[in-house]
């Protein structure tokens, strides 16, 4: 007997004309899959077709479980007030202890509070877990806060139950009623590493390190995790392997720890020495430890590690209002004024190069050091230096008084062999050129003042330095306008009235005055006030 076809048989036989149509004569085959489908549906029809109270309980179960869907997801759904949770910051220190300790803040999106709460400490309605001594406090009708009375627990996970009844306004649903938050986690870090060489004592040099924590820190455990290791034999820097090499000093709440090594002698060449903080500190209240390790290699100089660098050159005036040309340059270490006698030497380039061609008419750009041989040196000219002394002595920035022509180049020679202090010695020769800078323009009274005698000279000084032409304006009040400035003038120094008025009470003069070009040098005039 054969059976009624399939429904994907019959598909297949209503939709063949319309692909012979359109593609000819072309055959396809279902996928295994679909044949497997269509055969389970079959199945399942035949045998619903059989047991007609089956098929009645399926129908039912489908329009239930459709019906059901669509009333969930058209039901009316609650109005929930959104919060955020913001975790307490680290608490702050001053010079008398704590200055502040951060709240655990509860943003909520609408007003949240009973009237009668705002601006009040909360005493129920919250559960908090761990218990916590302090206070809770709606600082606003949105914003609920919790401020502990002592410190924060150092990593300390807390969770919060709210009840609504006696926190919460009336109308106020929120989806969630508890909340988890942490308090900050103990941290250390290495704030600042450097090697030291003590000014008064130049023979004492350590390395020093400043460590911070973000909470006062257990001085027993942190110092059992301290430790300086170097790349070479200890031996070199003086040290012993069986001594912990360094002492440790702490602020006054060991917010901060001072490392510093013991007195380290001068190795031969430049030598790295490792500051190095195992993991497993922590703070002296408890708390996390700190999960890795912490370093910060510091470079201990050898003995010829002396090296300059930064030449450069700048105008400052003298105390006659005369520029006077200075060449600077900085040192590694420390250098005194007499360890630069005979070892620096400047030279001022030739304006052009040998091989320029003749008419390149441009002074040439000596910018290349290399390209500086004994040739070239030989045609420049030497200039004459004086070491300015600083105010501090046996600095590391180091000034040197000259007099080139503007726009020349300089080559600069500081020789091997300079003695810093501390014995450190310059192991090869610095080179630079540096180009000379033109003058600054000046112009300027020589002196300030308001008021000038009814008797004796009535002049008005000033400087003029690289300024070519200077236009002077003097502007006479009209004698019988003289009132009008009492109520107003607040500063005869720099008369300056309201909505211009001066330009009705005034009369102007106003002159040009020319001075000759001498590059860097000052001229100095005056203006005869007695004819106005």
């Amino acid at each position: 007997m054969t059976g009624f076809p399939s429904p994907w048989a019959k598909l297949r036989l209503a939709l063949q004309p319309v692909f012979l149509k359109i593609f000819g004569k072309w055959r396809w085959d279902a996928p295994a899959w679909v044949t497997w489908i269509g055969a389970r549906v079959s199945q399942a029809r035949r045998h619903l077709a059989g047991n007609p109270q089956q098929a009645r309980i399926l129908a039912v179960v489908l329009v239930a479980a459709v019906g059901g869907s669509v009333w969930y997801a058209t039901r009316p759904k609650p109005h929930y007030v959104a919060y955020a949770v913001t975790e307490p910051g680290l608490t702050t220190y001053n010079d008398n202890g704590i200055a502040s300790i951060k709240s655990m803040r509860v943003k909520f999106s609408e007003s949240s509070a009973p009237l009668k709460s705002v601006k009040t400490e909360v005493t129920a309605g919250i559960v908090l877990s761990p218990a916590v001594v302090g206070s809770w406090f709606w600082a606003s009708d949105t914003e609920l806060l919790f401020t502990p009375k002592d410190d924060w627990p150092v990593d300390g996970a807390f969770s919060v139950r709210l009840a609504t009844r006696d926190l919460l306004a009336t109308l106020v649903t929120l989806e969630d009623y508890s909340f988890e938050f942490k308090s900050q986690p103990f941290v250390a870090r290495i704030s600042e590493s450097q090697f030291y060489q003590d000014p008064r004592d130049p023979n004492l040099k350590k390395l020093v390190a400043t460590v911070a924590f973000s909470h006062p820190v257990d001085t027993e455990r942190f110092e059992a995790h301290v430790a300086l290791a170097v790349a070479k034999d200890a031996a070199y820097l003086g040290l012993t392997p069986d001594s912990r090499n360094f002492t440790v000093a702490y602020d006054k709440f060991k917010l901060n720890a001072f490392v510093h090594s013991s007195a380290l002698a001068m190795p031969r060449d430049d030598t790295p020495m490792t500051l190095r903080i195992d993991k497993g500190v922590r703070a002296a209240r408890g708390g996390n430890d700190t999960r890795e390790r912490l370093e910060a290699i510091v470079t201990i100089p050898g003995r010829t590690s002396l090296r300059f660098a930064n030449a450069r050159m700048a105008v400052v005036d003298n105390a006659r209002h005369e520029p006077e040309q200075i060449l600077l340059m900085g040192s590694s270490s420390p250098v005194g004024e007499r360890s630069f006698d005979g070892k620096v030497t400047v030279r001022a380039l030739p304006v052009r190069h040998p091989k320029q061609p003749k008419e390149d008419l441009r002074p040439y750009q000596w910018r290349n050091e290399s390209e500086i041989g004994a040739e070239i040196l030989a045609s420049s000219e030497a200039v004459t230096l004086s070491y300015v002394p600083s105010d501090e002595g046996g600095d590391t920035s180091h000034g040197f008084k000259f007099r080139a022509p503007v726009g020349r180049y300089l080559y600069v020679l500081v020789a091997d062999g300079v003695q810093g202090v501390g014995g450190y010695l310059s192991g090869k020769p610095f080179v630079a050129t540096v180009k000379v800078e033109p003058y600054p323009a000046a112009l300027t009274f020589l002196a300030q003042g308001a008021l000038l005698p009814l008797s004796g000279d009535r002049r008005v000084g000033f400087l003029v330095r690289d300024v070519g032409r200077v236009q002077v304006e003097i502007g006479r009040v009209l004698p019988n306008q003289l009132q009008h400035l009492a109520g107003q003038m607040y500063d005869f120094a720099q008369p300056n009235l309201y909505g211009g008025l001066e330009d009705r009470l005034i009369e102007r003069v106003i002159t040009t005055r020319d001075y000759p070009s001498q590059p860097g040098k000052p001229a100095y005039d005056s203006i005869d006030l007695g004819r106005y």
